[in-house]
């Protein structure tokens, strides 16, 4: 399966490049079932609120799982299939205002962080007036859902949490990107510790043996692909541009294919945006489609935690 983008198209090819066929529109962060025959999405019904969807890939029919989500985003399936977690917005400061604040240069100048000074002048009396607009800082979280009941409950994780993805060996075990790296959550107990410290780890997803985490990871202008190895805690980094290739282009949103041996994702090493394969030891990197067909298939990756590859099993 293969989206667009986030908010895109959503379309089915088989490995070869053939049966190309759109089974959506309107998708974010597609993420298909353990057993392969349903995928979940959210979709946007405007700027704020939006819902999670359950496609029937057999029948081709959707329905709406849970509505009135505040961008509701990255479903990843329990490993028995019976619930989904997603992260959504919860709270924070959303389309700031401006403001304006007066100081004495006697009394020090004290202005809030994260913030764009737009004017500043010395008035009349020497008071200083200083103009600004904060930086929006939006909170996510993570919420549990039942995918037959649409019951749900909101997870004590962290202020930031994105892109969860749930263990497919251990069902207590989720793992989602924090705002110091990326955390682990426990399910059952609900409790969370620190699984990385590098703030820069984006994106987890996690092998078919859950023993690897694939990773999007920050590097320092451009994306690239990591892999994590949760039992020695040691990461191998899978792509790497030429050290005097200019533009750094990256490598971003892996998926792994259902036996584990080899990851799918998106770069835009020739110029545009393309689905490429590799081993999962990053070796043998190659395009998954022929040039006309992912012609077919306009890929655009932002940066914003979107998943856009799936294997079906």
């Amino acid at each position: 399966l293969v989206s667009t983008g986030s908010g895109g198209e959503l379309y089915m090819v088989n490995f070869d490049g053939s049966g190309l066929n759109k089974v959506a529109s309107g998708v974010i962060d597609p993420a298909v079932s353990p057993d392969g025959t349903r995928v979940a999405f959210a979709r946007w019904g405007g700027a704020e609120f939006g819902a999670l969807f359950v496609l029937d890939l057999i029948s081709g029919q959707e329905r709406v799982v849970a509505r009135d989500i505040r961008q509701p985003k990255s479903p990843t399936w329990s490993p028995d299939g019976s619930k989904i977690v997603i992260n959504f917005q919860h709270g924070g400061l959303r389309d700031p205002r401006p403001e304006c604040r007066v100081f004495d240069f006697d009394d020090g100048i004290n202005l809030p962080e994260n913030i764009n000074i737009t004017s500043a002048n010395v008035r009349d009396d020497g008071t200083v007036r200083i103009c600004f607009i904060r930086a929006e800082d939006l909170r996510w979280f993570l919420r549990e859902i039942d995918v037959v009941t649409g019951e749900f409950e909101d997870l004590p994780s962290a202020q930031y949490a994105f892109s969860p993805t749930w263990d497919p060996e251990n069902p207590w075990r989720l793992v989602y990107s924090g705002p110091k790296g990326l955390m682990q959550f426990d399910v059952d107990s609900r409790r969370e510790w620190p699984l990385t410290s590098d703030l820069r780890d984006k994106e987890p997803v996690f092998s078919p043996d859950g023993q690897r985490l694939a990773i999007t990871y920050r590097q320092h202008d451009h994306w690239e692909v990591y892999v994590f190895d949760l039992t020695t805690g040691e990461r191998q980094r899978l792509t790497k541009p030429p050290i005097l290739a200019s533009p750094q282009y990256n490598s971003a949103a892996p998926a792994w294919s259902p036996d584990g041996s080899k990851l799918a994702f998106v770069t835009d090493r020739t110029g545009s945006w393309e689905i490429w394969v590799m081993n999962a030891d990053g070796s043998d990197p190659r395009p998954l489609l022929s040039p006309h067909m992912q012609s077919q298939i306009p890929l655009n990756y932002a940066g914003v935690n979107e998943r856009l590859l799936n294997w079906l099993p």
